[in-house]
C-alpha cells in the first residue's frame, strides 16, 4: 500500500510540473521604482539620464519639467543636478545652501514655498493618424491601476522590424530605464510621445527625424522574459491606452 501511495504522489508531482504556465512579462513594472524623488518632490539626475527618460519614469510632461526648472531650449541636464518634479513645490529662497541628507539616491533639501499657479495652455491637436509599431498578438493591455501596465505588450519574433507609429523626432535611445531594456522614445506633434521597449537593436539615434513607418529598431527581449514589444503612448506625459488611437487590426 505504501508503494502505491508513493507512485501516486510522484505521478501527481509530474502532472503539476507539465502544466506550469510560462512566464510572460513585458510590462516594465520595475521601472516605477528605479528613480526616487525626495520629500519635496525633487530628483537628483543620475549619469545617463535625459529629461525625457526622467519624465517617462514619473509620468510627467518633459516640457513642464523644462519650464519649472528654467532649463534651456535644448532641455539639457547633467549628473547631480537637482530637478523639481512638481510645480506645487517650486521655491524661491535667499537663505544659505541647506544641509543635504541622502535618502535613497535623492536629497532632502528643505521646506518648499509654493508659487502662484500658472494657467496651462490647451493641448495641441497633435498626430492625425497612427499605425501599429509591429503586427502581432496583444498579450497584455493597458491598465489604469497604479502599478498596472502603462501600455500594451505585443508578441513577435526576434529581428522583426519595429516601425515609428507617426512622424517625429527621436529623443531617447538607450537602456537607462530599469525594466525597459533597449528603449526608443519618439516625440510627435502636439503633446505625444511614443515608447518602444525591449528591442534587440536600435537603428536610429537621438535627434534624428523619422517618418511614419520608418524602421527604428529590431524586436528582441532585452529586459524581458520573452521576445516582444512593450509599447506606450504618452499624452502630456501621462500614459494613455494605445488601442484608443491605433487602427483596429
Amino acid at each position: 500500500m505504501s508503494r502505491l501511495i508513493w507512485v501516486l504522489f510522484l505521478t501527481l508531482i509530474a502532472c503539476q510540473s507539465r502544466h506550469v504556465a510560462p512566464v510572460v512579462d513585458l510590462s516594465p513594472a520595475a521601472s516605477r521604482h528605479a528613480r526616487v524623488q525626495d520629500t519635496q518632490g525633487r530628483y537628483v539626475v543620475q549619469p545617463g539620464d535625459t529629461l525625457y527618460s526622467i519624465a517617462l519614469s514619473f509620468d510627467k510632461d518633459y516640457r513642464v519639467l523644462c519650464k519649472i526648472n528654467k532649463l534651456p531650449k535644448s532641455c539639457g541636464i547633467y549628473p547631480k543636478m537637482v530637478l523639481q518634479l512638481d510645480e506645487a513645490h517650486q521655491e524661491v529662497s535667499s537663505s544659505p545652501m541647506p544641509v543635504l541628507r541622502k535618502t535613497h539616491r535623492a536629497l532632502v533639501l528643505g521646506t518648499a514655498v509654493k508659487k502662484p499657479t500658472v494657467a496651462k495652455k490647451p493641448l495641441e491637436t497633435g498626430v492625425q493618424s497612427w499605425i501599429w509599431p509591429v503586427q502581432g498578438h496583444v498579450i497584455a493591455g493597458f491598465s489604469t491601476q497604479a502599478l498596472g501596465n502603462k501600455g500594451i505588450d505585443i508578441l513577435g519574433k526576434r529581428g522583426e522590424s519595429v516601425h515609428a507609429v507617426a512622424s517625429g523626432r527621436v529623443v531617447y535611445c538607450g537602456s537607462g530605464l530599469v525594466g525597459y531594456g533597449l528603449l526608443v522614445i519618439i516625440q510627435h506633434a502636439g503633446p505625444y510621445l511614443s515608447v518602444y521597449a525591449h528591442n534587440d537593436r536600435i537603428l536610429v539615434h537621438e535627434g534624428e527625424r523619422v517618418h511614419q513607418g520608418d524602421v527604428v529598431a529590431k524586436l528582441g527581449s532585452s529586459g524581458a522574459d520573452r521576445v516582444g514589444l512593450h509599447f506606450e503612448i504618452r499624452q502630456a506625459g501621462r500614459p494613455i491606452d494605445p488601442l484608443s488611437l491605433l487602427p483596429k487590426q
